[in-house]
């Protein structure tokens, strides 16, 4: 349950991570006018892009075991959302990115990604959450990230009004610093403007 409830705080965060991990502008040697065209690809297969939100792991699973036991899956590592609870681990996997160019970048995200787990934890153990934004704006900013990556503005959810990604970033740093600190990660998190 633990990780089904973090599962839909961190939507939020996917298309800033996706932004700054865009590497794939080019398909068959041409430039696709996406920064990210890879996705597109993975976009058009069933049980991808933003994950499906449910209130509990047994809801969850019962769905699941409904498509495994009509054989339309094998198991749960054949669902591709952007961010999924992990069938072999007790973890939730972010699979949004593309990838990285550099060694730096991809610790970088992989910093960002673990800061930003600890921060929703810490919060959910002060009986708290990360305000859930509706799908359709988090996939607005999910295309623009594709298109874009942090060149143009991004929809600032809470303001209601466009931001420029230099901008949310700084916010989720500052967001993250405290949890960054205490796995001795800042420095990794940092590079996230050098990106």
């Amino acid at each position: 349950d633990l990780r089904i409830d973090l599962q839909h705080q961190p939507s939020y965060f996917l298309p800033d991570l996706l932004a700054d991990s865009c590497s794939s502008p080019f398909w068959e040697g041409e430039r696709t006018g996406l920064m990210y065209f890879r996705l597109t690809v993975y976009n058009a297969l069933p049980r991808t892009g933003l994950p499906e939100r449910f209130d509990s792991y047994p809801e969850f699973r019962r769905h699941l075991d409904t498509l495994i036991r009509n054989g339309l899956i094998e198991d749960t590592t054949k669902i591709w959302w952007d961010l999924r609870p992990s069938s072999r681990y007790p973890t939730l996997e972010t699979r949004i990115m593309d990838c990285c160019t550099s060694l730096d970048d991809s610790i970088c995200l992989a910093a960002l990604n673990v800061s930003l787990t600890r921060m929703l934890y810490r919060l959910r153990l002060a009986n708290q959450s990360w305000r859930r934004y509706p799908n359709v704006l988090i996939a607005e900013n999910r295309w623009r990230a594709m298109r874009y990556s942090f060149d143009e503005k991004f929809l600032d959810l809470a303001k209601g009004e466009m931001v420029g990604f230099p901008t949310l970033l700084d916010e989720l740093i500052d967001l993250v610093r405290e949890d960054a600190e205490a796995l001795a990660c800042s420095r990794e998190v940092a590079h996230a403007r050098k990106i």
